[in-house]
This record gives C-alpha cells, structure tokens and sequence, in this order.
C-alpha cells in the first residue's frame, strides 16, 4: 500500500533536517581542523622572513628588549631577530613609486617658492608644525609634510617646520631674512626670525574629500547596486548576529561571514546561516582579529580575492555590534549618486597630528595573539602619502580590487602595513592618496560612532593584546540613541550605527532596527516578551572544554542525576533587568531540561552610614571579566573559581559640593572567608567615571591560605564599614554546601520537556521573532 502523503513528507522533512546538519558539520570541521591561522592568515611571503642566522643582531633599543623578555615561543622570538636584522641591514623598508595622483607633480616636489613674513599670531603655514632642536632640516621637514599630504612645507627660525596647503603671496619678503639661522645639522639655512623658507611637496592641490550627504529615495528606482558585506564576528551573542542579519539582509547582496578563529561557538552559527541564506558564504581562511591586529588588514583583502567571481559594487564591512539606522534603499541611493567613489572617514583633524598619535614611528610584530611594540620605526619611506581615520570602510570595487593587484603601489603597501598598527584604519585611504583613486573618494564612511573619550579611551583592557594605548566606542543607550534618530541620520548623511550590544542595550539595538526598517516588509513585535531580552550563551559542551572547577561550580547548583550540562546562558529580560543564569541539560534517553537561576548577591549596604564625605555608596556587585569601558562584569555566570580573579564593582551617588575631580573616594576594601579570616585588603584610590562606578580585583592565586567557599567583600573608609556582599568561590576539590549555593544561586524556575520549555519566556527553546531565522523564502524573498 501506499504511504500516506504526511507520512512521506514527514519522511523527507527528517532526511533534510539530517543532511543539512551533516552539511554544516563538515563544513565546521572543516574551518575548525586547519583552516585556521592564528599569526597572520594565509601563507604569503612575509615581510618578516629571512634566509639567514639571526642571532648576530642586536637587540636595537629597549622595546625589543621588552617584547623578547615577554614572548612565551621561540618562534615569535626568532621573528622578531628577523626584523631587527632587516632593520640593521637597512631592509625594513622598500623604495615605494611616486604617486600617481593626478593632484601630484614630481617635477615641483621640493621647489623652493620664496622667503615670507611669518609669526605666532598669523602664520603662514597653518596645517602642522614641529620642533626639531637636534635635526631640523629641509628634507626631513618636506618628507614629513609630504607625507601628511601638505602642499607646502616651510623651514623658520633653524629649529622650526611648518605645513600648509595655502600661502599668503603679499607676505613674501626679501631672500636675507631666510639666511639668518643654519639648520642644526649640515651647511643649510633654515629661515630666520619670523621669516619662513617655503617649498613646494610636489601637490599642486589639497585633497578635497567632500562629507557624504543624505539622497532622497526615489521609490520606483532600483540603482542596481550590489554590496558585498564582510561581516566580521566575534564573541558569543549568536541573537545579536542574527538580528543584525535580519536588518541587513536582501537576496541581491552578497554576505561573506569572517569569525575569529577562537570563536568556535558562532563559527558554528555563521555556518548555519550559509547553509540556509543564498548568497551567504564563511571564509575558509579564519584569523585572530584582536585589536589593532596586522591580520585585520588579509581579512579584508581576503574576502576580496574570494569574491572576484561575484557581481558586487561595494565592499562593506560590519560587525555584530553594528547596525543599520537608514534603510537599505536609503544605502542604495547614497552609493549610486557617488558610484565609482570610496566612502572613507578621515580622522577630522589635521592629518600631522593624526600621523603622531597612531603610531607609525614604531614598528609593531602580530604574534602570540599579540600586537608587540618591538623598535622605534627609523623613518618611513619616502614617495609615500599617510592618511586615515576608521576601520570600518566603503569600498569600490575598483579600489578594492586594486588593493590585492600585483601593481606596485599596492602590494608594496600590503608589506609595509604587515608592521603597522590599526592597519585598516589607513591602509585604504593612504592606497586612495597615492594613486589614481585619490580623487574617488568621499570624506566619510556612512557611520555614527557613539564616542565618549573620557570612558572609551580606558586603555587596561588592552594590555593582554597590544604594547599600545587606543580608543574604542561605547555601546548606544536609549538615551544616547538620539544621536541617530532619523533627521539627524540624515541631516550627518550617515546610514550605520556603532557599537551596540544586547547587554548594555537591546532597546537601543531595536530602536535602530524600527527606524531602518520603516520601508520594509520586516516586522519586529514590541509586544513579544523577548523583543527587549538578551539571551547570551555563555559555555556550550560541542565546542567547549568543562574544566574540573567549572564542573565543580556545576554540581554544586543541583546534582545532575544522569544528566549533562549542555549549555549555560545568560539571559536579561530587559535593559534594566538583573542578570540571569539558563542551565541546559540533556538527560537519559536526550530528553531536554532547562533550570532558571537568579543570582541573589548578598549585599549589605549601611544607608544611614554608607557615605564618605559627599559620596554615598549605592551598591556593591562581585564577579569576573571587568569590562573597562562599560564599566560591568562580562563573567555572566558569577562563577569565581579559585585559581582566577575576582571583581569588586562599586557605584557611588555624589551629593552635594566636593573640591575633587573625581567621582568616587579613596576607600578601602577587607576580603574574608566564611569563618570570618581576613584573607586581604586594599586601598582603592579616587577613580574618575562618567556612571560614578569603582572597581578593585583580586588574584586569588596570590592567596596562599585561600580555600573553596563562601566569601565577603566589605567595604570600610578605613575603620567605619559601609557595606558588603558575599559571594561564592569553587574549587575542584570540594562543592559549595547547599545553604551556601541557596543563598547565592536561587532557582527560580525549571521545565523538563521541549514542550515545556518552548512554553517559558526565559527558556533558550522559546521563539525570539526578533532574531530567529529558520530559512529563506524565496518566492517572497524574505527570511522567517
């Protein structure tokens, strides 16, 4: 007999669901089991490779000193010898081609114009200026300036360079008064008193970068524009990356999904949505993409090179924590009006001073997952213009397929950028400036940065990746989301938004997603109770490792009978919730269970005696991973093992007047044991924070009497307390006490079923509209 026609399809459905997860298996396997590349991505010749003995070349000053005392392998060490020996030997830097822009004229680089009036209060030269008491000289100043993208540079009072791009004719005055004062090095002279020497760089013009402006849609226009999008993905917020694909996402654009090569969790998600989405790809070579990285700069051209077979206008790259605040016909009107342009963000400020502040006189080595500091850079090349500004980019194709041409210009720059911090942030724009492209280019990358100096210029949390200082964006609020609210989107022409995380804000993220996809076909339920959560995983047991003291932690929550942790998550039901721990289990025969913990820190705080001077403690919070930007603990789990560290967050309310800067006191904080033992104590010193926020950590390592347990942290001003929280700390050897884990770890809710647990908002198996996607629908073209 027959089968049913139900039964058959419900057969076939079961065949799909198998084979599409045996599809994306293999493809992980694949990207997980050697196609990764930790130091610098695919096997190009390195700028950094000599057939030679190294270990004759000396260690040039004491930033190689330092790096080579804190490199752990001997292979990032023998890399670094090489580079000091291409240094000795004069190798480390190439003879680059003169520009080829047509704002260049060789024959009138360093032609000298004339002797002019100069002074403090009506200078000249405006662009930039430097002092050089030891070296001044006309070829260092012109090189210097040059390299800015001045066209003039001018020599004054022996010791002084200035650049410009204008000059004042009327101010000429007679040649003597430029001979006045030699140069502190050679037979020259270097202008006078108040009289300036100036010469030509060779630009017979400035660069004129106009700032984009918003284009009104025109409803019936198509503009044929294909963008392709380099979505580069970090971290574990596999729903924010969802949701930011459902915002971006149309069947005529070209999706190509780079994951850091440690990120094996969303590796897994991005391979799903390839196999799901058409004309979504993830990169088959996955690099290590800390901050600043060399390697930043191959991902991008990688997924040039892998994508020349596509039909694409531009190159966009995103993050998770990007999103659109225009809609995408919005997008695709603005590229049209300026097609064949790059859309480049300059540094807003003069280019001289951009130039000392990024770095570019040191010479910087990726290894170890490291950017290392290793050598003052001893000049840079000459024939080489520097601009920059951002990292985030809108190329044309026309620019970005020169960029990994075999030309001159660009694979000689592909080298150099190999030792240069940020290399993305000027890559592309110092390519544009030397090169035929240097008038394609608009002044601005379609962007909003949501910058707070004072909080995002927090310069600890990069110490475990870079020997630098830099600055990052804060994430968006809902207050600071007025920034990109619709008029003044248009009004800045800028159609992006960055950085949002869920965490901080899952509103603010919605609201960029509302006013994006005001045109669309996309409907995001306000009603849902997930449309404001956060839903974080946090550990996964497909592709994490469970060390014995995190299993610890496990068992002490609730004896697991049989069962397996599957995964843990961290869920916020809204922006102003308190974090939450989901515990996923799988059982005998796979049967599914999800246990809701709360995590009811203990806190003590003494209201009539919380205060020192005009500073009220307002409330004390203990976990892991400070986040110094943001200011809160990442460690989503409040799991505290024994052999890490451990975090005090203190906020403090200022009332009334106080002769301090700073927005907390000095104070000081006792750590004890469950039986009362003083362990430790510190002296916080006056911290300065936009949220009036402190913090202190502990390394618990250091503790030689420490043991498994219930911990206090308690507050004092030196003999008065103000307040405590206690908290629990797990070790291998021993599980918490069940009143300890009661106390600290409340179970608030559980399910036992699938069925059950697609019936609890706060379950991982509960529908999210908001960042779901089950597939595509192609006679609709829509995802659902």
């Amino acid at each position: 007999s027959k089968m049913p026609l139900t039964g058959r399809r419900l057969l076939l459905l079961i065949a799909a669901l198998i084979l599409g997860t045996l599809l994306t298996n293999v493809l992980l396997f694949n990207r997980l089991e050697g196609r990764n590349d930790e130091d610098g991505g695919r096997k190009a010749k390195n700028l950094f490779h000599l057939e030679r003995d190294t270990s004759s070349c000396s260690l040039p000053d004491e930033l190689a000193s330092s790096a080579m005392e804190r490199m752990k392998t001997e292979e990032c060490k023998e890399r670094l010898r090489e580079v000091v020996c291409l240094m000795e030997e004069g190798r480390l830097h190439e003879t680059f081609p003169q520009s080829t822009c047509p704002l260049f004229n060789g024959t009138n680089k360093d032609s000298y114009i004339g002797c002019f009036a100069d002074s403090k209060g009506n200078r000249l030269l405006n662009g930039h200026s430097f002092t050089w008491k030891e070296d001044n000289i006309r070829e260092k100043c012109g090189l210097l300036c040059a390299r800015a993208g001045y066209v003039y540079y001018g020599l004054e009072f022996g010791v002084e360079c200035f650049c410009g791009d204008s000059i004042d004719i009327g101010m000429r005055r007679e040649e003597e008064r430029c001979q006045t004062h030699s140069c502190p090095i050679g037979d020259g002279k270097c202008g006078g008193f108040e009289s300036i020497s100036v010469y030509s760089t060779g630009m017979i013009a400035p660069l004129n970068w106009n700032r984009p402006e918003y284009v009104e849609v025109e409803k019936d226009n198509d503009y044929g524009i294909r963008i392709l999008f380099l979505l580069q993905l970090n971290g574990r917020n596999v729903r924010q990356v969802r949701q930011m694909m459902k915002s971006v996402y149309s069947p005529k654009h070209h999706y190509y999904i780079h994951v850091d090569s440690r990120q094996k969790y969303i590796l897994r998600e991005a391979v799903r949505l390839s196999s799901i989405l058409p004309n979504v790809r993830v990169a088959s070579t996955l690099r290590s993409t800390i901050w600043g990285g060399a390697s930043l700069l191959p991902m991008v051209t990688d997924a040039v090179q892998d994508s020349h077979h596509l039909e694409w206008d531009y190159l966009i790259n995103m993050s998770e924590s990007d999103a659109l605040v225009l809609s995408m016909k919005e997008l695709e009107a603005q590229l049209s009006s300026r097609r064949g342009h790059s859309f480049l963000a300059t540094h807003g400020h003069s280019t001289g001073r951009f130039l000392e502040k990024q770095g570019f006189d040191y010479v910087f080595l990726e290894c170890e997952n490291r950017m290392w500091r290793i050598a003052h850079r001893p000049s840079f090349p000459p024939n080489i213009g520097l601009n920059g500004g951002s990292d985030w980019v809108v190329l044309h194709r026309s620019l970005a397929e020169y960029s990994i041409s075999h030309d001159e210009l660009p694979t000689k720059l592909r080298r150099l950028f190999q030792s240069v911090i940020l290399p993305v942030e000027s890559f592309f724009h110092s390519l544009a400036v030397n090169s035929r492209f240097c008038n394609s280019v608009v002044g601005g990358n379609l962007r909003i940065t949501n910058w707070n100096r004072k909080q995002g210029c927090r310069c600890a949390w990069l110490k475990k990746v870079v020997d630098w200082c830099g600055c990052s964006p804060l994430s968006f609020t809902p207050q600071s989301s007025t920034k990109f609210e619709l008029e003044s989107a248009k009004k800045r022409g800028v159609y992006f938004a960055r950085k949002f995380d869920s965490v901080v804000s899952n509103e603010a993220i919605l609201n960029a997603h509302l006013q994006s996809s005001r045109f669309s076909s996309l409907h995001w339920n306000l009603s849902h109770p997930r449309a404001n959560s956060s839903f974080v995983n946090i550990f996964s047991a497909q592709v994490d490792q469970s060390s014995p003291i995190h299993s610890s932690f496990l068992l002490s929550l609730l004896p697991l009978e049989g069962r397996r942790v599957t995964d843990l998550f961290m869920y916020k039901q809204r922006d102003e919730a308190i974090n939450e721990l989901v515990v996923v289990f799988e059982g005998p025969n796979a049967i599914h269970s999800e246990r809701l913990f709360h995590f009811a820190n203990d806190v003590e705080i003494d209201e009539d005696e919380s205060n020192i001077g005009p500073f009220f403690l307002s409330s004390l919070e203990i976990g892991t991973d400070i986040d110094h930007k943001e200011e809160i603990l990442r460690g989503y789990s409040n799991f505290i093992p024994l052999d890490g560290e451990v975090t005090l967050l203190l906020e403090w309310i200022e009332i009334g007047e106080s002769n301090t800067t700073k927005s907390s006191p000095s104070c000081v904080v006792e750590w004890s044991d469950g039986s009362g033992r003083r362990l430790a104590s510190q002296t916080l010193q006056p911290y300065d924070s936009t949220r009036g926020r402190q913090f202190v950590q502990l390394d618990l390592t250091l503790l030689s009497a420490a043991k498994a347990g219930e911990w206090k942290a308690t507050v004092t001003d030196g003999s008065r307390r103000l307040g405590s929280v206690s908290f629990g700390v797990f070790s291998p050897d021993s599980a918490l006490s069940r009143s300890t884990v009661n106390k600290l770890y409340r179970l608030e809710d559980s399910c036992n079923t699938e069925e059950e647990c697609r019936e609890k908002s706060w379950s991982s198996l509960y529908p999210d509209p908001k960042s779901d996607i089950h597939g595509f629908d192609r006679e609709n073209g829509v995802i659902y």
